[in-house]
């Protein structure tokens, strides 16, 4: 009984699933338009794989990749040409939001160094208390 039950769940999800590549590729060809902001991109635009990361300043996630996977994937792939890297903003927050712009109004050559300054000293600025942020708005 619980293999004949097994059995007909299996062809059941499989006549589910049967048309989803086509739908996902539709949905790959979708994720692959750039959003209204300009992306940042590492690597070769001819290269095999593309990947995208949408990223929060504010993320903690986003920090330790940033941090620990970042640099291996770049140099091991990105900087060899075998993969092509596009970050999206994807802010969590207004803190988030303003950190993309700041490093937006640092400049093109600035970009990277204004991000990574701001992960690795996420634990500073993320925590301060809205007392503080409320000053600097009115400076």
């Amino acid at each position: 009984m619980i293999r004949r039950n097994f059995f007909w769940t299996v062809v059941a999800l499989g006549l589910i699933l049967l048309p989803l590549p086509a739908v996902a590729q539709e949905q790959i060809a979708a994720l692959m338009d750039p959003g209204p902001l300009p992306e940042q991109s590492f690597g070769s635009a001819d290269a095999p794989v593309t990947i995208i990361e949408y990223a929060s300043l504010t993320c903690g996630h986003c920090r330790s990749f940033h941090l620990t996977t970042w640099p291996a994937l770049k140099e091991k792939y990105v900087d060899t040409g075998r993969v092509r890297f596009i970050i999206r903003e994807f802010p969590f927050d207004p803190r988030a939001s303003a950190g993309f712009m700041l490093a937006r109004c640092a400049g093109e050559d600035k970009w990277y160094a204004t991000i990574d300054l701001l992960y690795r000293s996420q634990e500073q600025w993320v925590r301060a208390s809205d007392e503080i942020w409320a000053k600097v708005g009115d400076a």
